[in-house]
């Protein structure tokens, strides 16, 4: 894995951090969700030539550039998902909005919208870059889910 509950700070901070309950939850969409964008973003084969690449102790600086230069992207990914999924909670009813004691509760969706389009930039520069020329198995994968990692969201209609 290249992305670690201690990367949520600053503009994709993620409360209460340090507590247990929530690393674990944390480390829940980092398992989910790293690897689904690192297979659209890289393709299948050249996910798998990472992973065992960073697997290998020590790794080659290659696999270790490419980590690095995902890392951040990823993290915006992670982050977006975290934050739609606490919009609200699921009960035996059905979804609800938990009490907020002390506190009023605020939209997610311009943290959401800054985390995504940050992906987007991040996305559009490492394609465009020759950096990914350097990868023999380099292949953009195909299809909506892929071509979305490359629009940006409205931060005027929800994105919820």
């Amino acid at each position: 894995m290249i992305v670690t509950p201690d990367i949520f700070q600053g503009e994709i901070a993620i409360g209460q951090i340090n507590q247990p309950d929530v690393i674990a939850r944390v480390q829940w969409f980092i398992d989910r969700y790293e690897p689904e964008y690192l297979r659209l973003m890289l393709g299948e084969k050249l996910y798998e030539e990472l992973m065992a690449g960073l697997a290998v102790e020590p790794p080659e600086e290659k696999w270790v550039k490419l980590a690095h230069r995902l890392k951040m992207p990823c993290a915006c990914y992670i982050y977006y998902h975290f934050r739609r999924d606490s919009v609200s909670d699921t009960a035996v009813i059905g979804e609800v909005l938990m009490e907020a004691e002390n506190a009023i509760r605020q939209s997610p969706a311009k943290k959401m919208v800054f985390a995504w389009n940050t992906m987007v930039d991040e996305d559009r520069r490492f394609v465009g870059e020759k950096y990914a020329g350097t990868f023999e198995s380099y292949s953009q994968s195909k299809g909506m889910e892929y071509d979305s990692l490359f629009a940006y969201i409205n931060p005027i209609l929800p994105c919820i």
